[in-house]
């Protein structure tokens, strides 16, 4: 008579999109597809930035939108992702398991 232990492991959507946002399991090809889209995202944020400092014109609203924006940011990370309290969740999240004992039958 035969015994054996299965362990599922379930991570959840959120661990999926995390994988494809990463890269993970993927080819050459779409590692490369993600590198060319971050590099051309830095660059597209860099001549923006260049472009709001260079005219004089919109040079303080825009600074003061991108702080104001990115203070807003801040506080949405802090208040949905972390509850305002603790550490980051990835840090304690537990991963979901089912544990299925069987025993095969003669």
């Amino acid at each position: 008579m035969a015994h054996y232990d299965v362990t599922i492991v379930s991570h959840g959507f959120v661990a999926l999109i995390n994988d494809l946002h990463k890269g993970r399991d993927s080819g050459g090809g779409l590692e490369l597809v993600i590198d060319v889209t971050a590099v051309l995202l830095v660059i597209s944020s860099l001549t923006g930035v260049w472009l709001l400092l260079y005219i004089k014109r919109k040079r303080a609203s825009g600074l003061w939108t991108g702080v104001i924006g990115t203070l807003l940011l801040f506080a949405v990370y802090w208040w949905a992702v972390r509850g305002g309290r603790g550490p980051h969740p990835t840090l304690v999240r537990r991963a979901k398991t089912d544990t299925v004992n069987q025993t095969a039958l003669p």
